[in-house]
């Protein structure tokens, strides 16, 4: 190769950088994104284990066997009729 065509070479070179860089960002910014869109979903989906030590939840809940309460249900698991509750807070 001739010092011009190493010239030529070295500036198409330079050229490309700021483009790799470009797609280097948005890779990293697409990543950082998949990642928060993962982790809030697993913070959603994920049960509580959270025992509430309050004496009025306790009472409430007195007469009803420790095995029929869990983070998503309260009641009798082999019960003919269940009742589906949907609600939103917001």
């Amino acid at each position: 190769m001739t010092t011009k065509s190493h010239a030529v070479t070295r500036k198409k070179a330079q050229k490309r950088r700021p483009a790799a860089r470009s797609n280097m960002t948005l890779w990293l910014i697409g990543a950082v994104a998949i990642s928060l869109v993962v982790l809030a979903v697993w913070a959603s989906t994920r049960q509580s284990t959270t025992v509430v030590n309050v004496p009025e939840a306790q009472a409430a809940y007195a007469d009803i066997p420790p095995a029929w309460i869990n983070g998503k249900t309260l009641g009798n698991p082999d019960a003919s009729v269940t009742i589906q509750a949907w609600e939103d807070f917001m």
